[in-house]
C-alpha cells in the first residue's frame, strides 16, 4: 500500500459570489491505512444557486489510484454553455462541435453555424466571442464551418477550419487568426488538409490533425506555417475493404498520453487505435477500445467521435450512436469492457441524456465536459472529480478521502487539492493538518491551510 499520503488544501483563490462566503475545515489530522478524512465546506447563508467547490488534485499520491473521493453531488451534470435552443446571441450556440478547457478553467467551445469560437467563463450564463464570429469565409478574421480546437498553456487557440482545409492559430485578444497547417487548398500532399476535424497538441507544442477525408492524421511543428510539409504519423492507407487493416482509419479526432502515443477515434470502423509516439504512415495500430463491430454492449462502441486520456492513462470515449461517454483502463484491449460515466439513457434533452455527442474534455479537477450539438445546443459538465456541491438552500457538504490500501509499501506521497468557487466566495481559515499512514511508519503531519 502506500505508505503515506500526506493532504495539503490549498486555497489560492477567492471568486466573487452572490455574497455569501464559504469555509473549508478537515475533521481530523491524521488517518489509518483505508481510512478516511472529511472535508466541509460552510455557507454562512444559503442561497437560491447551488454553490461548487472544485479542488484540483496534484502531486505525487494519484486520484482513483491511491486515495478516492465521494461528495455530495458526485455525478450531478449541468449546463455550462448553450442550451438555449439554437441561435447567435451570447448565450447561444448553433450546432456545437469542438472543446478545449484553459488553465484557469475557462471553456472554448466552437460554433460552426455561428461560424466562431466561444469562450466561457465559469459560472458564466453568456460567452464571449474569441475568433471568427464575421461570417462564413476565408479571411484571416474569418472561420468556415469549424470543428475542433486546442487551447495551449499560454492560451492561443488552434481551430480546425475544415471547410477552409486549415488550421488557424489565434493568438490571445487577436483580431485575426495566422495559418499554421494547410490553406493550400483541398487536397492530399504534405502541406494540405481535406476537411480537418479535430486537433491536439503534444507538451511540445507540436499539432496533431485529424485530416479526416485523406484518412489520416498529420503532424506538424510548432513553428509550422501554412508552407510547412505535415509528416503521417498513422492511416493514410485507406482500402476499399470494408475490414480495415491495422494501418487503416477513418478518423475524426485524435488524443495524446502524457507519454506521447497517439490514440485516434476510428469513427466508421467502431474503434480506438492506439499507435506509438514514433508512429509513422506504414506503422500498425492496436485496438484498445471497441473494434468489435457497431454495437452498445461494453466491448463495442458506434461511431466514436473523439477521445482523450487522463493523467492515469484512462481512455475517456465520446460514444456517438450510443449517447455515452465510455471509460476505458490504461491497459485496454478490444476485448476490454468499458464502463458507462455519462449518457447512456437513450438519446434526448434531459440532464442525464445527450442527443448528439462530439467533443469532449477533462478539467484540471477531473470532471468531464461533453459538446451536445444537434436539438440539445449545449455543453454539459458531468461532476466526476474531486469536488464540493452544496445544494440550492442548504448550507454545508462534504467531501470524503478514503486512502486505498494496496498492501505496498512505497516512498512517501503528497496531494495537494487546490480549490476554486463558483457561488461564493472562498473565505480563511486557521491551518490544519492531515496525513495518511500505514501500521508501521509514523504518521505524516503536512499543513492545510485556508487562505
Amino acid at each position: 500500500m502506500k505508505n503515506l499520503l500526506g493532504i495539503t488544501l490549498l486555497v489560492c483563490m477567492s471568486l466573487q459570489g452572490l455574497g455569501q462566503t464559504v469555509t473549508l475545515t478537515i475533521d481530523k489530522t491524521t488517518m489509518a491505512e483505508g481510512g478516511t478524512a472529511t472535508i466541509t465546506a460552510t455557507l454562512d447563508a444559503s442561497h437560491s444557486g447551488e454553490t461548487v467547490i472544485s479542488l484540483a488534485p496534484t502531486g505525487s499520491a494519484v486520484f482513483d489510484g491511491d486515495y478516492t473521493v465521494n461528495y455530495t453531488g458526485k455525478g450531478t451534470v449541468t449546463t455550462v454553455a448553450g442550451g438555449n435552443g439554437a441561435g447567435s446571441a451570447a448565450n447561444q450556440l448553433a450546432n456545437p462541435y469542438g472543446i478545449s478547457l484553459d488553465l484557469h478553467g475557462n471553456i472554448y467551445v466552437v460554433d460552426p453555424s455561428n461560424h466562431r469560437v466561444q469562450k466561457w467563463v465559469p459560472g458564466s450564463t453568456e460567452g464571449v466571442t474569441v475568433a471568427g464570429g464575421n461570417g462564413s469565409g476565408s479571411g484571416s478574421n474569418q472561420v468556415s464551418n469549424p470543428k475542433g480546437i486546442a487551447v495551449d498553456v499560454s492560451g492561443n487557440i488552434f481551430i480546425a477550419d475544415t471547410e477552409n482545409d486549415r488550421i488557424q492559430k489565434w493568438t490571445p485578444g487577436a483580431t485575426e487568426g495566422i495559418t499554421v497547417a494547410g490553406g493550400n487548398g483541398e487536397g492530399s500532399a504534405a502541406n494540405q488538409l481535406n476537411h480537418p476535424t479535430g486537433l491536439t497538441l503534444d507538451v511540445s507544442g507540436n499539432i496533431y490533425v485529424s485530416d479526416a477525408t485523406n484518412y489520416r492524421i498529420l503532424k506538424f511543428p510548432s513553428n509550422s506555417t501554412s508552407s510547412t510539409d505535415g509528416i503521417t504519423v498513422a492511416g493514410g492507407n485507406v482500402g476499399i475493404s470494408n475490414v480495415p487493416n491495422p494501418n487503416q482509419i477513418r478518423p475524426f479526432n485524435v488524443g495524446l498520453d502524457k507519454n506521447g502515443n497517439i490514440y485516434v477515434a476510428d469513427v466508421l470502423n467502431h474503434r480506438i487505435q492506439k499507435f506509438p509516439s514514433n508512429s509513422t504512415s506504414s506503422t500498425d495500430g492496436i485496438t484498445v477500445a471497441g473494434g468489435n463491430g457497431p454495437g452498445s454492449s461494453s466491448t463495442r462502441l458506434k461511431n466514436p467521435y473523439d477521445v482523450i486520456i487522463d493523467d492515469l492513462g484512462n481512455i475517456y470515449v465520446s460514444d456517438v450512436s450510443n449517447g455515452r461517454i465510455q471509460k476505458f483502463p490504461s491497459n485496454s484491449t478490444s476485448s476490454t469492457e468499458g464502463v458507462t460515466v455519462a449518457g447512456g439513457n437513450g438519446l434526448g434533452s434531459n440532464s442525464n441524456q445527450f442527443y448528439d455527442l462530439r467533443e469532449i474534455d477533462l478539467d484540471a479537477a477531473g470532471n468531464l465536459y461533453a459538446v451536445d450539438r444537434i436539438q440539445n445546443h449545449r455543453v454539459q459538465k458531468i461532476f466526476l472529480g474531486p469536488n464540493i456541491i452544496i445544494p440550492a438552500g442548504q448550507t454545508s457538504a462534504t467531501l470524503t478521502i478514503t486512502g486505498t490500501d494496496d498492501t505496498i509499501d512505497e516512498s512517501d506521497e503528497t496531494i495537494t487539492l487546490t480549490p476554486t468557487a463558483s457561488g461564493a466566495t472562498l473565505a480563511s481559515s486557521s491551518a490544519l493538518s492531515i496525513g495518511f499512514t500505514d501500521n508501521d511508519l509514523p504518521p505524516l503531519v503536512t499543513s492545510v491551510t485556508a487562505t
